[in-house]
């Protein structure tokens, strides 16, 4: 199907690389188009956007590659791993039209996510770099990218908490969080 707002779509996508500050989590949109694309600026508003499948089906592709995905929110599969965690977002549409990871890890989840879009036929665009994981000779690039950023945010060479359960990793946080004036 055409979709006219995906030229909209990808420059508000665009816009968010230009803002000031950044995320605190490594984005990545995961869609599924009528053609392979190298990079997001060869998207253009006659862009096809095709449905990647039911809600369950997303679920459960996504849930083979990350075991113990939390779904009880159906919008929202909460992922945490080996590597950190990710926060799945999955639209409202029926059928799915776009999931968008949040990604708090490191560069070992940006296999499973390239293994996921080639096994489906879905394209990973990273919001950073404006280009696709599956297309990329290094495709850990844009977390990577994006570590630095928030380590440089932090004010710290790495995340010691990274590869803390949950519940600790919290806590830190939030020893942080009331230490700051």
């Amino acid at each position: 199907m055409k979709n006219p707002a995906c030229g909209v779509f990808l420059r508000l996508l665009f816009m968010m690389e230009e803002k000031q500050g950044g995320p605190m989590s490594w984005d990545v949109v995961v869609c599924r188009f009528s053609r392979t694309y190298t990079r997001m600026n060869q998207i253009d508003e006659d862009g096809s956007l095709l449905p990647m499948g039911s809600r369950a089906h997303i679920h459960a592709a996504i849930s083979a590659l990350f075991p113990d995905t939390d779904w009880s929110e159906p919008g929202w599969g909460k992922h945490q791993g080996p590597f950190g965690s990710v926060v799945f977002s999955v639209s409202d549409e029926e059928p799915v039209d776009s999931v968008m990871p949040h990604v708090r890890a490191g560069e070992g989840i940006v296999a499973p996510i390239v293994e996921l879009c080639l096994k489906h036929g879905w394209q990973a665009m990273d919001t950073t770099a404006g280009t696709f994981l599956e297309q990329k000779p290094v495709p850990e690039q844009g977390v990577t990218q994006w570590m630095a950023y928030r380590n440089q945010v932090l004010g710290q060479r790495q995340d010691p908490s990274a590869a803390l359960p949950g519940a600790l990793r919290r806590k830190r946080w939030t020893a942080r969080w009331r230490r700051l004036p």
